[in-house]
């Protein structure tokens, strides 16, 4: 992101509030990996709080952090949350996530999880573990590493999806249950966890009116995961007040389900069809059965632990 567009965003940002007035704004930074960027943060964050409006601000990162200072900093301008990746135990994660030296990065972010948690207290960390078909069955060597290291944060676990671009050759299919397998394990290690499914429609930005994603460009994106292709682009953060700044994000919104035959299921209103992106670029494939036999017996198996 450009100084330009930094700009922008912030008085993008100052005209939502302004029209809006909403009782809460939660502002989330994601890469790429934000915290190569903390004085743009830092920045934006600044003019956000001098609107004296409630802001709730976190970041999606790698948790290799560059400065345990701008952590610091970034803390007491308010971003106290984090949602940090660990694609499995050190030998799998080590594979994706490395330096560009070629080093696994898994056993810097472990030491950084550690400092953070005994300098920082007060920062809520929020651990994801990306399933794969690498990894899928390695789940007890990363929940060894994590209680060995007394790693307190909470856990959930998410299935890679594919991008536009090209299929993740190691992508685990809708219904496979390891999704399942992965939470369970960790309930019963005494993990606190919010597990979810990324088809649930719901929790889907592309549906949300009062969501924005904002590309490193200026430019809205109707899905986070689409951030760059034209198909899922919008106006320009530029355009907002204007006539088709609103036709563009209404068409948006009113995306229907993928066939007629999703009309006549009663699991309809949860998954709408299944996931827009994934259904643009990938065979459709219904997401039901892992929903019905694998999301729902998670959360029997929480209450179960619970009582």
């Amino acid at each position: 992101m450009n100084d330009k567009t930094e700009k922008d965003v912030i008085n993008f940002i100052r005209k939502i509030v302004l029209d809006k007035n909403p009782e809460y704004i939660y502002l989330n930074f994601i890469g790429g990996e934000p915290t190569l960027h903390t004085d743009k943060m830092i920045r934006i964050m600044a003019a956000c709080n001098k609107l004296n409006k409630s802001f709730y601000f976190s970041a999606v990162s790698n948790g290799t952090f560059g400065n345990i200072k701008k952590i610091e900093e970034l803390l007491h301008l308010g971003l106290n949350d984090y949602f940090i990746t660990l694609d499995g135990a050190q030998k799998d994660h080590d594979k994706y996530r490395v330096y560009e030296s070629g080093m696994g990065s898994f056993s810097t972010i472990i030491r950084n999880l550690k400092r953070i948690q005994e300098k920082f207290p007060e920062i809520k960390i929020k651990l994801n573990s990306n399933l794969n078909d690498d990894n899928k069955n390695h789940v007890t060597e990363l929940l060894d590493v994590l209680e060995e290291k007394e790693i307190k944060y909470p856990l959930v676990f998410s299935k890679v999806i594919s991008t536009a671009n090209g299929k993740f050759d190691k992508t685990i299919e809708d219904n496979d249950s390891f999704w399942y397998i992965a939470h369970k394990q960790a309930i019963h290690r005494g993990y606190k966890f919010k597990p979810y499914g990324r088809e649930i429609n719901l929790a889907c930005m592309m549906k949300q009116t009062n969501c924005y994603i904002i590309g490193a460009d200026g430019f809205l994106f109707s899905c986070i995961e689409a951030v760059g292709m034209n198909e899922f682009r919008q106006a320009h953060i530029n355009d907002y007040g204007s006539a088709m700044f609103e036709i563009i994000r209404s068409q948006a919104q009113n995306i229907g389900y993928a066939y007629d035959t999703c009309a006549s299921c009663t699991f309809l209103p949860n998954c709408d069809g299944g996931c827009y992106y994934k259904r643009s670029h990938d065979d459709f494939k219904c997401p039901k059965t892992d929903f019905k036999n694998n999301g729902l017996m998670i959360i029997k198996e929480i209450f179960e632990v619970k009582s």
